[in-house]
């Protein structure tokens, strides 16, 4: 019976390869002979074996349950985990199972200070803002009394190839096309489902490991694939630690983001929150607040008093032009080369200036600065940490449809022409923008010059777009989620909740179900 459950795990791991096989050489994956090791693939096998020995233990004290019933956990997987003691579960959990025991006074963790650890992978910048954002929102609220850690866990703790995240996100964001084929077959149920369980196993332990050794006291999300497989770590540590999950793009959302046992579930828009209901999250435990954004962008009013023309003069922009802001993006995704030659092409002869904002894309950057501008005043920025400035000293924006950028246009005012957006999770940013009434979008640069030259040329149309994005937007999100999140921390002085906890403290079991599989001796043999 368990082969139904083993092809389920087969079939995305397979197209898992192909995938990974496709992308470029040059260390942005690695082979499938390099990154499953006969070492990974012999813990694995043990951990089969292991689940019928006299000495594996259960984490339900009452035993794995039986064969087919109870809900399965983890994303709505029923039948194919098989309830807390699941197949799978038990394979990802069985490597290190009574190996490892954790005290909660950990070195370096300080015992009058709430430790919170932040989850995520650096798959694009607008995760790390945010978590940055509310390490700050932490230390303005309770200073000195929270302990906080950002860990891209993806990258740091888990084993190949799933440390190839951030490569891989860059390969194929600049690939549209096979970017959303993968990510629509990512929300597919069966697949997405079979894809958590394989991740589980191959992750479970290193993640268990690590967060045993951080013993923080809340655990917070910021990334789509940082909420399955940790709250099966949470579940397998026995401990009471609160989950958050931050949700960090805007309107439209890849599934894995919503799991009905977190704690609570920041979304910034009501489109989210249906999303969110839709997959099994409970109206408890959901909460609508907004983005969690840079502390420059904590005021609706940026700079200073001075208005834009004072802030102007300040970043040695023209005083009395208006400007155009042309934004490619923080890891330079995006085509802004074409966009911002066409728009500057468009303000030729206008009372408008132009600053384009390249992000990390240095062959754009010096491209750019060799274009002739002819009359325009056009100034070219790499990365730069004045985007609140610079936003504030415009009149309207340019930009890929990114959840933050537009997130902070809002707040500064600025109506938004989106000239990109990604596939899948920012689709729904398009519908947002336009919907809203603060904005357009186009993929062609002669139609983004157009619309942003008539936008320039007529100043009430463009104030009655500033004056919608600044009515939608919150800066005071950050706060907001912040002073949520204290809300559930559990009272570090409590013992109940610091005392020492281990793994695999529960009944040991022998289940008849998991019977050694036929063949698995010789395949282990040929390992040795």
């Amino acid at each position: 019976m368990w082969a139904p459950r083993l092809v389920l795990v087969l079939v995305p791991l397979v197209l898992s390869v192909i995938c990974i096989l496709s992308l470029p050489s040059r260390g942005v994956a690695p082979s499938l002979s390099h990154s499953m090791s006969k070492t990974h693939i012999k813990s694995i096998i043990t951990s089969i074996r292991d689940l019928r020995s006299p000495a594996h233990t259960w984490d339900s004290p009452q035993g794995p349950p039986a064969k087919g019933s109870g809900k399965g956990g983890g994303g709505g997987a029923s039948g194919f985990t098989g309830g807390k003691g699941g197949f799978l579960a038990a394979m990802a959990a069985a490597g290190g199972w009574g190996l490892m025991r954790a005290a909660s006074a950990v070195e370096g963790k300080s015992p009058d200070r709430t430790k919170i650890l932040i989850l995520l992978s650096d798959t694009g910048g607008g995760h790390r803002a945010s978590a940055r954002a509310l390490v700050d929102a932490f230390n303005l609220l309770r200073p000195g009394e929270i302990e906080t850690e950002i860990v891209d866990v993806w990258t740091d703790i888990a084993p190949k190839p799933f440390n190839n995240f951030v490569q891989n996100y860059q390969y194929l964001a600049q690939r549209p096309l096979l970017w959303r084929s993968l990510y629509g077959f990512g929300r597919w149920g069966p697949f997405r489902r079979s894809s958590n369980e394989w991740t589980n196993l191959a992750c479970n332990e290193p993640f268990t490991d690590f967060i045993a050794e951080k013993d923080p006291d809340m655990i917070i999300s910021v990334h789509p694939l940082c909420q399955f497989v940790p709250l099966r770590v949470k579940r397998r540590l026995g401990k009471p630690i609160p989950f958050v999950t931050v949700v960090t793009d805007l309107a439209s959302a890849h599934p894995t983001w919503f799991h009905k046992d977190v704690d609570r579930c920041f979304v910034p828009t009501e489109e989210l929150a249906r999303m969110a209901k839709y997959h099994g999250v409970p109206d408890s435990k959901i909460s609508i607040h907004g983005l969690p954004i840079r502390p420059e962008f904590w005021s609706s009013v940026g700079g200073d008093a001075l208005g834009k023309p004072g802030i102007r003069d300040s970043l040695g922009l023209v005083r009395d032009k208006p400007n155009v802001l042309v934004v490619g993006g923080g890891d330079g995704v995006g085509g802004i080369v074409k966009t911002a030659k066409a728009v500057g092409e468009g303000l030729d002869g206008s009372n408008a200036q132009m600053v384009v904002v390249c992000g990390k894309n240095a062959e754009a950057k010096k491209e750019l600065e060799a274009h002739d501008w002819g009359s325009t005043p056009v100034r070219i920025e790499g990365f730069t940490n004045q985007m609140s400035d610079l936003m504030a000293a415009s009149d309207c924006i340019v930009t890929k449809a990114g959840p933050g950028t537009i997130t902070e246009a809002a707040i500064r005012g600025l109506p938004v022409m989106l000239s990109s957006y990604l596939p899948g999770q920012e689709k729904g940013n398009v519908d947002y923008v336009i919907s809203h009434g603060f904005g357009s979008f186009s993929k062609k640069p002669e139609v983004i010059a157009s619309t942003v030259k008539r936008w320039i040329e007529n100043p009430t149309s463009m104030a009655q777009m500033s004056s919608i994005a600044q009515s939608i937007a919150n800066p005071n999100a950050t706060f907001e989620i912040a002073k949520e999140i204290i809300d559930l921390l559990p009272d570090p002085s409590n013992p109940n909740l610091r005392s020492e906890y281990e793994i695999g403290g529960a009944r040991s079991w022998r289940s008849a179900w998991l019977r050694r599989p036929k063949g698995l001796d010789k395949f282990e043999s040929m390992m040795d």
